[in-house]
């Protein structure tokens, strides 16, 4: 019986101490993780600029600028970007993490002359919207 009673007031105990963590959690989530994820890189005036892709997504129901600087000219970026894909030179990305889900994908580290050209082929989805980039980004 004593049990009992005690094992509730632990339950009341552990409860009241649960709700205000798991509040603070996300509070804690929503005001200072997730702006600083969605805006990784990017400065106040760049979240408001008018950014290559923008047309593609008419009606946004979000918005995030991620930004990183590259120390090398357009022409040497584009070699990088223009070969990026399942069938090609990976995705840059984790491939242990594309790989678990068997997409069968392995990271180039070189630039291949054979994947200079983009072309407009059958994509699969993933790929879609990193081709109309592409081809908008063309130096």
């Amino acid at each position: 019986m004593m049990y009992q009673k005690l094992s509730a007031l632990v339950k009341a105990v552990r409860l009241r101490y649960a709700v205000p963590l798991v509040l603070l959690l996300v509070a804690t989530y929503l005001a200072v993780i997730h702006p600083w994820i969605v805006n990784w890189g990017s400065t106040a005036t760049e979240r408001q600029m008018a950014l290559p892709g923008d047309e593609l997504h008419p009606g946004p129901t979000g918005h995030s600028t991620q930004m990183i600087t590259i120390n090398a000219s357009p022409d040497v970026v584009w070699q990088w970007l223009v070969q990026i894909g399942q069938d090609r030179a990976g995705f840059y990305t984790y491939m242990w993490l594309e790989n678990l889900i068997g997409a069968d994908i392995h990271n180039a580290n070189e630039i291949h002359p054979e994947w200079q050209t983009l072309a407009r082929r059958r994509a699969p989805r993933l790929e879609i919207c990193q081709a109309q980039l592409a081809e908008q980004a063309k130096p």
